[in-house]
């Protein structure tokens, strides 16, 4: 008794697990890929230009962007199975 209800717990874990993963993790680098490109497009106006933190700003969504696609995408890309041995863009994985 004790053991099947742990597996179950496993599983129920497993599948919550797989939901995000295939399912939040791209809205979340969506959300975060508009919001940056958004403040970049502010933060490149020739009137924010003049400000004191604008090259922190530029830099940090900058930084901000290649996090979300160098470790966040990978990382769905990996997690939805879209990388096998055998894949040619293995760059990705």
């Amino acid at each position: 008794m004790n053991d099947s209800k742990l597996r179950d717990e496993r599983l129920t874990e497993q599948l919550i697990e797989s939901f995000l993963a295939v399912y939040v993790m791209p809205v979340i680098i969506a959300v975060g890929t508009v919001g940056n490109l958004t403040s970049l497009a502010v933060l490149l106006r020739r009137r924010m230009r003049r400000t004191s933190v604008y090259l922190y700003l530029t830099v940090l969504a900058l930084a901000d962007v290649s996090v979300l696609y160098v470790s966040a995408f990978k990382t769905w890309i990996r997690l939805v199975g879209a990388c096998s041995s055998g894949m040619s863009f293995h760059m990705l994985c």
